[in-house]
């Protein structure tokens, strides 16, 4: 149930584009509160897969992004404290790089593609308080037996748990 709501969220169509880009669908507002270059390089799908960890408060696993066909060389995703342990494209290693830290933004993941690219998988961990993910105890929930983790993503919380074009136009 909890990775149906997070597919949800991180999978939705590209419906929320500017008044011009309904004419040309490459095009989308540009995003004062991302880091990512959608008009450049943008995200169609997401496959996920995590481990959540109750006892230690933390998602650890593998985003798999589907790229557009038409990108750039540069692919950029949100990112806030999480701790980036590898990426490849299309499952051959690859550099990136991790810009400064932005109180309010976090840090772009920076990721150079080459034009035949067409999936980034990145393997990743939260770090302890990711903003988005609220973990309850057993004694907090109503059955007090198992433990219940939620996220709330909104506005731009998404990226402390996941790597994301973390727009509400891309995600």
């Amino acid at each position: 149930m909890i990775m149906a709501a997070w597919l949800m969220i991180a999978c939705q169509n590209n419906e929320s584009k500017t008044e011009e880009s309904a004419q040309n669908s490459d095009v989308f507002a540009i995003d004062a509160h991302s880091y990512a270059k959608p008009n450049s390089t943008v995200v169609n799908h997401l496959d996920l897969n995590l481990y959540v960890d109750f006892e230690h408060e933390q998602l650890s696993g593998t985003a798999i992004w589907t790229i557009n066909e038409d990108h750039g060389d540069t692919i950029i995703f949100d990112t806030y404290d999480l701790d980036i342990v590898q990426v490849r494209i299309d499952n051959e290693p690859a550099n990136f790089i991790i810009g400064p830290k932005n109180e309010t933004l976090g840090q772009p993941l920076i990721i150079p593609i080459a034009k035949e690219a067409s999936k980034i998988h990145i393997e990743y961990k939260t770090t302890p308080g990711a903003r988005a993910l609220q973990w309850l105890a057993p004694e907090q929930t109503g059955g007090k037996k198992l433990p219940f983790l939620f996220t709330q993503s909104q506005a731009i919380l998404a990226r402390t748990w996941l790597p994301c074009q973390d727009s509400p136009g891309i995600r």
